[in-house]
Parts: C-alpha cells; structure tokens; sequence
C-alpha cells in the first residue's frame, strides 16, 4: 500500500478505502460550518463547527443535538483546492451520510444520495472554479429515523432496550482525489479457488484500452499481466491460502495509461460440505467451526463512528483473544478501514443487510422469543414492508452493498433479515441475493419466521435452553444467544439497564458464559451438527449492558482465559467430529 502523510491532530486521516488506493488524496475530514435549521435554502446561516465525520449527535461532534425529521443539516466548508492536484478529474468521495443529502458546489448541485450506509462518489470537476481560486461546499442533509422506506438498522429517536440513538449526516470519512480523463472506477475480483485462479474485472472511464495489472507476494513480482479487454485471468501453480490462521494477502497494481491504483485479494473459499448427511461449514474445503460474536459497531464518543481506527483492532484482537474466528456485523456496514483490518487480520464476517421498513408491530417482533409463532412474510405489511418503494429501496441497498464488499476476503456470508425487521418475501430474496453474489453463504432469515430458504437453519435462543434440531437440509446455526449481562460502575451510559440475564461479578459472569458453552453449546455440536455460533455480544452498547467489555472500551468484564478454554472445548468437540 502507498504510504499516506496524514495529520495525526484531525480525525480520522488514514487512507479510507484501503482496497481500492491512489496516491491522490485530501483529506475534509475535521472543521466544517454548520447549521441546523427548518430551512433548506442555501442562504441558511451558519451555527458554529461541527467535526466531521461525527454525527452531530455524538460528542465527538462538538455538536451533542438530534437531528429532528422536519429539519435540515447544513454543513459549509471553503476549499482551496492545492496547485498541481487536478489530473483531469477531481472526485469528491464521502464514506457514508445519513439519511439523504444533496451536494453542492458553488451553488450548483452537484450529486445527490439517498442510501445511508453506502459511499458517495461524484465528480465535481465541472463546478469547481479556476485553480488556486477558493470553492464553497455545501452538502444539505434531511433525515427521518422513522422512515419507512431507507435503511436505519436500530437507530431510533427513543431510544431503549435494543434500539439506539439515532444519528445523521457524515458519519465516514470525505475526501478528494483525483483521477486522469482516463480512469479505472471500478474493480472486481473473483478468486476461484478450486481452479486455482483470480478474475479481474474493470469498469474503466475514458478510451484508453491497455490496462497493466502487476500481483505482488509480498515484495516479490510473480506476474505481470496485460489486456485491452474489461477482464483478465491469472492461473497460479501453486498460491498461498487466506485462512484464520493464515490470511495471507496478495497485493496488486494496476495501471490505466496515468491511473495507477493499489489493491489485494485473498485467495479463499466458504462452502458448505456434507458430512455422514449434515452440511457443515468449509474454508478452503476443510471443516471449520463457526465462533462468532455480535458487534453492533456503536462507540459512546462517535456513536457510530470510531475515535481512532486503531479502535477497529483493539476490538478484533479482543475477539480473537477469546478464542472467536468471527465478527457477525450487526444491522450495519463499516467503513472499509474495518474490513481491511478483518482481512489483514484473519477474522471471518457474517455482514447483515441493514433493515428498514416502518415500525415493526411488538405483537409480531418482540414477543417472538417467549411465544413462538410464525408469520406469511408475503403479506409484508405485518414486518413492515407493505410500501412498494420500502421494498424497492431495500433490494437497491442489498446490491451496492454486496458491490461494496464483494471484493472483501474475511466477508464470507450475508445476513437478509433479522428478527422479521421489515422482511419480505424471504424465500425469493435469498435466491436473489445468491444471484448476486454465489461466492457467500447466506443465512435468510436469521432468528425466526424461518421460509426454508438460505444455507442455514438460523435461531436465536435467549431464554430457554439451547435445544436445537438439525433437519439436515440446510446447516445449523446459532445466530444470536447469550446476552449475559454485567454492570460496571463509572461505565455506564445511564442508570437504565437492558440484558437477559443478569450477574454482579466478573468470575459469575465469565462462570455463566463458559457454562452456557460447554454445557449447552458443545452438545449440540456433538449431537446436531451445530456448525457456527454467535454469542451476544461484542461490547455494552447504550442501555444495553451484556458485551464482553463497556461501551466505553475502558473495562473488559469476563475473565478473557475462561472464554477462550470454553470456545477451545467447543472445537475439541467440532474437530473430533469432522477431522
């Protein structure tokens, strides 16, 4: 990867988009003007500062107010954009904005966005003034938490239980590039492993046909390979696997005439395997046990945007250290900074779709649990998807979000929906998320009102004994238990309290949970074939108190060697089985 000059005293001022690297890069993150205001004109005046990329919700803001659904956010910054920066094109990126935004520069609109967790790309190069000449930026941003047509994931104005404070605006990094009249856009990669070979696919800007693409191990030049085509092949003799264990990562340039970009892959592959008649999960054709923890991707200071990315590996490695091999993220896409820390650092992701839709019904959602029953998910108006435009939007975010991520190694399975929340149709939405990518594993409908379709039996278990039964016609899967819960004072984040099960120490709680392993999770390995689990959760978030550390990162509240013995017997159990 090209090395970056960044300002450590801004926020956020890595390269953000490790996967896809220019050495064309200035950074916006940090002071901007803003304005909350009932008005959309541009004439609005400004407040005072916020700090980008925060949401004016966090502390790390400066701000500390909600976004209220009948106003609008302004944020205001002028540029100069430096001598010598303007290759032909100059690309204005933002990582993310919540909820819809229009983009303005120099009065003129210049793009728009309407899809909150998905980067924003447009080419600004027609509104910008003469070089050395000061730009005005102006991106207005309207958001509705309660919408029922775009994506939210568990923000909500009232915040409680298991839903959050909800956040807007720019909450990813923005930054320029800029790129020549001739350009790559996008990259595809498709690594076929039992073929022993790797597709590049390109969408290229310009009419310049010869694209160079170099594949590195490590220092090492082991091809250098040439096209006029929007595609290119490379069959290795003999390549190094992305594991677990091993996530050996192959680095490669490709360059356009005057566009040069950095990038990587991992050769590897997630499947299903049967076994004596069960299906269980394969990395690489070998049977692999499952060992995940839930991960909202909440911080108290930034909500939902990480102080450092640095936070990003702490709590990979925190995972790892207790014995996991996966991060189920929860209701919410990353920044691509977190993949790549994923990808570099061997840990598998089961990404879940963000869910939308209007207000779910308590009597359908949140009684499932205690009172099982089942729903027609085709009359959608029951999980809050009867809105044609809910459902279109819904199926538009599923396909950029696999685009976003297809390229991503560690991400090796999709979650569609959770709990019900705004599904639709699940049986053929699982086919069409197959459709768009059959390179993952899916899991449909994770928790409950279950269609048959997907690669997984997928139950969520909290209040009974784990108890489950394998049919044998997809893989079996734990997707959500646990919710053990610990309050540690001076590391709350109020004095309400969520969690399902309640302890007062951290030897009772680490006790509790390396029980609930051995006792009730390694048996229906043993007996049913369980292949993947995933406990709840990762860290406090809000109210919510049952992570493994504090919402703050600050205390780690289970005894860390107990955990890792408990997921260690687990694979004993697995790997006598299988191997």
């Amino acid at each position: 990867m090209k090395k970056i000059d960044i300002d450590k005293t801004l926020p956020l001022q890595e390269y953000p988009r490790p996967q896809f690297q220019r050495d064309s890069y200035l950074n916006l993150n940090g002071a901007w003007q803003y304005a909350i205001s009932k008005s959309k004109s541009l004439e609005t005046p400004t407040q005072g500062i916020i700090n980008v990329p925060y949401s004016p919700e966090s502390e790390l803001s400066g701000v500390g107010r909600q976004l209220k659904k009948d106003e609008y956010l302004h944020y205001v910054r002028n540029i100069i954009i430096p001598k010598g920066f303007n290759k032909g094109r100059v690309l204005l990126n933002i990582g993310a904005i919540d909820q819809r935004s229009e983009i303005y520069i120099n009065n003129q609109l210049a793009g728009q966005s309407s899809s909150p967790y998905i980067p924003v790309q447009i080419d600004i190069t027609p509104y910008l003034h003469k070089e050395g000449e000061e730009d005005n930026f102006h991106i207005v941003v309207m958001d509705d938490a309660d919408s029922e047509i775009y994506a939210r994931g568990k923000q909500r104005y009232n915040r409680g239980g298991v839903w959050y404070t909800a956040i807007s605006g720019i909450w990813q990094s923005v930054f320029l590039e800029s790129v020549p009249q001739n350009y790559i856009k996008s990259l595809k990669i498709d690594t076929k492993f039992d073929e022993n070979e790797v597709r590049f696919s390109f969408n290229r800007v310009g009419n310049i046909k010869n694209i160079i693409l170099e594949i590195f191990d490590e220092d090492k030049r082991i091809a250098k390979l040439s096209t006029e085509n929007s595609f290119i092949n490379y069959r290795f003799d003999k390549f190094k696997a992305w594991s677990t264990d091993n996530p050996f990562l192959y680095q490669i340039k490709i360059r356009y005439k005057d566009d040069e970009i950095d990038s990587y892959f991992g050769m590897r592959k997630i499947s299903l395997i049967n076994i004596d008649g069960a299906k269980i999960c394969a990395l690489n054709n070998e049977p692999i046990l499952l060992k995940g923890v839930l991960d909202q991707g909440y911080y108290q200071k930034g909500i939902y945007t990480v102080e450092k990315y640095e936070d990003y590996v702490k709590d990979i490695e925190l995972i790892k250290s207790l014995g996991f091999n996966m991060i189920r993220k929860h209701i919410k896409i990353e920044p691509m900074r977190f993949y790549y820390e994923c990808d570099k650092r061997g840990i598998i992701v089961l990404q879940d779709f963000v869910n939308g839709g209007k207000t779910y019904k308590i009597s359908y959602v949140a009684l499932r649990p205690i009172i099982k029953f089942d729903v027609d998910d085709i009359n959608s108006d029951k999980l809050g998807r009867k809105n044609e435009k809910s459902r279109d939007q819904f199926l538009l975010e599923v396909q950029d979000t696999i685009s976003l991520l297809y390229n991503t190694p560690s991400v090796c399975a999709w979650t569609v929906f959770n709990e019900g929340w705004g599904q639709f149709d699940a049986y053929r939405i699982a086919k069409v998320v197959k459709g768009f990518d059959e390179s993952r594993l899916v899991d449909a409908t994770s928790g409950w009102f279950d269609k048959g379709s997907g690669d997984f039996n997928s139950q969520h278990i909290y209040f009974r004994k784990i108890n489950m039964k394998n049919d044998h016609k997809r893989a079996l899967f734990l997707s959500e238990f646990g919710g053990y819960s610990l309050s540690i004072k001076d590391h709350m984040f109020s004095n309400k309290k969520f969690g399902y099960r309640f302890f007062n120490s951290i030897d009772k709680l680490s006790d509790a949970i390396s029980e609930l392993f051995i006792e009730q999770v390694k048996p229906q390995i043993i007996k049913e074939n369980l292949t993947a689990y995933v406990y709840t959760q990762l860290s406090d978030v809000e109210q919510e108190i049952n992570g493994f550390i504090t919402y703050d990162r600050e205390v780690i509240k289970v005894d860390i060697e107990k955990i890792k013995k408990a997921n260690e017997e687990c694979d004993i159990a697995f790997y006598e089985k299988y191997r």
